[in-house]
């Protein structure tokens, strides 16, 4: 009998001896974390194998804590995931109620652009810190969008659509271009901070900036030897946008110079520019106060110049043009097409375009003169005008 009841209490101790690790399984929690039936191997050499891998022995992490390094971060303890939401750091751009600004200056809120196709926003005060902070994964990227506020619609990456469109990026503010701005319409970004989890802010929205009507036109100088259009070169360069000089002209032969017209605009309609002379060119110390006559092809019907005599000019088809706004569609498009110069206040269309644009039309001049013309020094002014409708 007395084995019998030694048996019997070698076997109580064993299962005393395992409950111990039953009742371990728990949770642990915290104001932000959950630890929830933690597992511990303590060491051992169980030669697990696999087709590819083999474990000789485990172990678990014996201290808690962080240690670093340069580029590196071990985080010792129990793994855990991120389940709080990244937050505003508290400090709000430019004072505003919102931790980002419109505009490329940090900490600088600016209210107005004038600018045809870009915009900027940053949310740092100092070009180094977020105002957005997450204090267990970090803040990983932010998503923006631009919207336009006369409509609620957002920048597609191509033109302005309803649905909301989000880009990312790491940095701590972005300049867009390619932008189809509206002068006398407000544009806000809205922002998001991602953390390192995936979790994201709600969305804020920046203030907001006008863009101003814009028109700025010029006209510079082309050199000798410069394309203007598909079959068509200059023969004489011009030194800037003020002159054009033909020089010593030889009768029956062709001199052809150019000038770039240099246009930007945020018009939502769009610009044109017209060109007229104030006189036929003159030359004031002849007798008879003889001219040189424009080439008689017209804006509107354009002619080839052949063995042509006169002042003329013609203008590249750039691509983003499908027309200068009248008929025949792309009348300019043929190498060798001239319009002469007209001097009624009703001036003649050598540039267009039906929106905003920041471009350059080349202009090309030509002048020939037949045997008949009188030597002289012959002048008059081309007169451009560049008008943008809001």
């Amino acid at each position: 009998m007395r084995g019998i009841n030694t048996y019997i209490y070698s076997v109580l101790a064993l299962l005393l001896l395992l409950t111990p690790q039953i009742a371990l399984a728990t949770e642990y929690t915290s104001t932000n974390f959950k630890v929830r039936d933690p597992d511990i191997n303590i060491g051992g050499n169980q030669g697990t194998t696999s087709t590819n891998f083999g474990g000789a022995g485990t172990s678990g992490q014996s201290v808690t804590g962080q240690s670093t390094s340069t580029n590196y971060v071990i985080k010792a303890g129990f793994q855990y995931f991120d389940q709080t939401n990244p937050v505003p750091s508290g400090v709000n751009c430019a004072g505003n109620a919102v931790p980002i600004c419109d505009g490329a200056t940090f900490g600088v809120q600016t209210t107005t652009t004038s600018s045809a196709d870009t915009l900027a926003v940053n949310w740092s005060n100092n070009g180094t810190t977020a105002l957005f902070s997450d204090p267990e994964s970090g803040i990983y990227s932010y998503d923006y969008s631009i919207k336009r506020l006369s409509d609620n619609k957002y920048w597609s990456g191509i033109a302005w659509d309803v649905p909301l469109v989000r880009f990312n990026t790491p940095a701590l503010g972005v300049s867009v271009t390619g932008l189809q701005l509206q002068a006398g319409v407000s544009y806000s970004f809205v922002l998001r901070a991602v953390n390192g989890a995936g979790l994201y802010t709600a969305d804020f929205i920046s203030p907001g900036i006008l863009v101003l009507p814009a028109l700025t036109f010029s006209i510079s100088g082309v050199g000798n030897a410069q394309v203007i259009k598909s079959g068509v070169t200059t023969t004489t360069a011009t030194a800037d946008g003020l002159t054009l000089n033909f020089g010593t002209v030889v009768r029956n032969t062709s001199r052809i110079a150019a000038h770039d017209l240099n246009i930007a605009t945020n018009s939502s309609q769009g610009y044109y520019v017209t060109v007229r002379v104030d006189r036929q060119l003159t030359c004031d110390a002849c007798t008879g106060a003889p001219t040189i006559p424009s080439f008689p092809g017209t804006n509107a019907n354009p002619l080839a110049w052949g063995s042509g005599n006169g002042l003329g000019y013609t203008t590249n088809n750039r691509k983003s043009l499908t027309d200068l706004s009248l008929t025949p569609t792309n009348r300019f498009s043929v190498s060798d097409i001239w319009s002469g110069f007209q001097t009624s206040s009703s001036a003649n269309e050598v540039s267009y375009n039906s929106g905003p644009e920041t471009a350059a039309t080349r202009v090309g001049y030509q002048l020939r003169v037949d045997n008949n013309q009188l030597d002289g020094s012959y002048t008059n002014k081309i007169i451009y005008i560049a008008t943008a409708t809001y």
